[in-house]
């Protein structure tokens, strides 16, 4: 972890934030706050590759379902479970533009799911990318603080 410990928490992140089934997004954040707390990875060094590694995602999705609009809409559209979700996530960032992305970012499954209609709607993309970049740091914060700070929990 010393030594490869940053180039892990990036991978796992940007892994967690492409939305891939059965990959187990939500530990990796607090877990890297543990792994900091037991001497292992800096956590400012975990923190500033994990932020990275989920803007990165972010604006892999982004781009994706921006240059294949189509497609990404039919995907979203054919499953009832997908169909709903984005339905939700639009309206809601529909309603509430930039805040409403900032907003999703703080929310656990939210976080991850929103860029598909914030690039499916073409939402402007420095806005996209200044509300994922804060709400996705501060998410971040909290969450490897919490392993930080309850290690004891954990180990």
């Amino acid at each position: 972890m010393e030594e490869y410990g940053s180039f892990i928490i990036f991978a796992l992140i940007f892994t967690e934030y492409l939305c891939i089934p059965g990959f187990p997004g939500g530990i990796c954040i607090p877990a890297a706050g543990v792994i900091s707390k037991m001497g292992n990875l800096n956590f400012f060094m975990a923190y500033f590759w994990g932020v990275i590694a989920a803007v990165l995602s972010q604006i892999t999705i982004y781009g994706i379902c921006v240059l294949f609009h189509g497609t990404v809409d039919r995907v979203c559209h054919k499953y009832s479970f997908l169909g709903k979700a984005y339905n939700r996530a639009n309206s809601f960032i529909e309603s509430r533009g930039t805040v409403g992305l900032f907003i999703a970012r703080v929310i656990p499954f939210a976080r991850a799911f929103v860029s598909f209609p914030a690039g499916l709607s073409k939402m402007n993309f420095t806005q996209y990318l200044f509300s994922s970049l804060v709400g996705t740091g501060l998410y971040m914060l909290v969450m490897m603080s919490l392993g930080y700070f309850a290690t004891e929990l954990f180990v």
